[in-house]
Order: structure tokens, then C-alpha cells, then sequence
């Protein structure tokens, strides 16, 4: 056992990897609550739906230049909702 678990009161030491990516998880809340805050930043609010649609259309407009599903690649960014999109 880590000594640092002592203080892990109610939080489990080991996790469990989820059965869906990102993008599964994205596109589950898109459908389910499309119209509920996804994104709140600097009093501008982004809907799930909206921000579905935002990484559609990085993902639409990398198609172009080879980058197929699955790629992988670097992204710098501040954190901005732009970051959001480009890691999804």
C-alpha cells in the first residue's frame, strides 16, 4: 500500500479505464442534453451541441491536410475553449 492512501478517506486507489472515449462520451451528451452548458468561459457559454459542432469542423477541415482517425499529433494552446476543440 502507498503511504499517501492514509489519506484517500472516500476516494478509491485504483480506477477503472472507461469503456468509451472522449469522443464516445461528447457525442453521448450531445445527444442526450444537446441544449445544456458544455463550456462557460469568460461569460460565453458553449451548449453540447455547439461544441460538438465546433469539433466536427476542426476534425472536417484536418481531413484535407492527411490527418486521418487516429493520428496523433501536438497542440499548444492557452486554455480557451479552442483547446477543448482540438482535443477532441
Amino acid at each position: 500500500m502507498k503511504p499517501w492512501y492514509q489519506w484517500y478517506d472516500r476516494v478509491p486507489t485504483v480506477l477503472q479505464d472507461p469503456n468509451e472515449t472522449l469522443v464516445d462520451r461528447l457525442v453521448s451528451h450531445c445527444h442526450y442534453q444537446p441544449n445544456n452548458v458544455a463550456l462557460y468561459y469568460f461569460g460565453t457559454s458553449f451548449t453540447w451541441n455547439q461544441l460538438t459542432d465546433r469539433v466536427k469542423r476542426i476534425a472536417l477541415s484536418l481531413a484535407p491536410m492527411g490527418v486521418k482517425r487516429g493520428d496523433r499529433g501536438a497542440v499548444l494552446l492557452p486554455t480557451m475553449p479552442a483547446s477543448w476543440d482540438v482535443q477532441l
